[in-house]
């Protein structure tokens, strides 16, 4: 009695770069009927779900051995090359099946049915977190910048620690004001508590160097690509900032100049009104 008298797809996986999918038969396979010859990326029909995911659909591009080499025929594991349109964010699953009734045969022959569909394989996260630019707001007192990331975030690849200040590096555009230079002195939450790890909501402490006269501009960068991560590994993008911030005018004015003499005699006439410049325009 042949209990299965067809091929059947016994195992899938999926490598953690979303490079190829790992398919596991139950004996080998061709594509003709007559062993001729080896199966390839067209004999497959790839259904993609992307349950609301970043990613849109995807595709196969090659076929390969176990050791990423062609094939021959025969195998009864192969490599199937994927790509995404988008990098996925999890979300994202696809399922396999034979592209037709006489797309994959055994060696005796026997077709590989359609109804012969792989269990649905989730996509990893491959999308990297993102700073809400719009989100950013600076404090009226130039103390801290608070944003919102896409996710939460960490310190590490592997979620083991928060993010900390060495993590940031604030950019300081002076445009002739008088500050120097800022950084990221400590961080919270949004609500101010210590952070643990995995918050998406950061209120950057600033220490800034010389007092803000309000031509002063800055944005909070990750210090690399590598110092902040999402909760798959994936690290923050120096090249997704915060928006660029006014800071606040916190500068007193100065009197740069009077028009007599130090410890000169001063003139009670009207004719000799005396002229005192500021360093900036006043009101009372």
């Amino acid at each position: 009695i042949i209990l299965n008298p067809y091929p059947r797809l016994t195992d899938d996986s999926l490598d953690d770069e979303n490079g190829y999918v790992d398919l596991v038969f139950s004996e080998g396979i061709f594509s003709a009927s007559d062993s001729s010859s080896a199966v390839n990326s067209e004999d497959f029909h790839l259904e993609f779900y992307a349950n609301n995911g970043n990613a849109t659909n995807a595709q196969f591009i090659n076929v390969s051995d176990t050791s990423q080499g062609p094939l021959t025929g025969g195998e009864s594991t192969i490599l199937i090359g994927l790509v995404t349109d988008l990098l996925a964010d999890g979300s994202e699953e696809i399922a396999i099946s034979p592209a037709s009734s006489s797309s994959i045969y055994d060696p005796a022959g026997n077709p590989m049915p359609v109804t012969m569909i792989s269990a649905r394989v989730t996509l990893p996260d491959r999308l990297p977190p993102m700073i809400i630019a719009p989100t950013s707001n600076l404090s009226s007192d130039n103390t801290y910048v608070i944003f919102t990331l896409t996710e939460g975030v960490y310190g590490s690849d592997d979620r083991t620690i928060p993010v900390e200040p060495s993590d940031f590096v604030v950019e300081l555009i002076q445009n002739g004001g008088n500050a120097t230079s800022a950084e990221v002195n400590y961080i919270t939450n949004s609500r101010q508590f210590p952070v643990v790890g995995g918050e998406d909501t950061l209120r950057c402490y600033l220490a800034i160097q010389g007092t803000p006269s309000g031509h002063e501009r800055l944005y909070i960068r990750a210090a690399n690509n590598n110092s902040v991560f999402d909760g798959a590994g994936n690290g923050l993008r120096i090249s997704y900032p915060t928006d660029t911030l006014q800071l606040f005018d916190q500068l007193v004015p100065t009197v740069d100049s009077v028009s007599i003499a130090h410890g000169s005699p001063i003139s009670s006439s009207i004719a000799s009104p005396i002229n005192i410049t500021f360093s900036e325009p006043i009101q009372s």
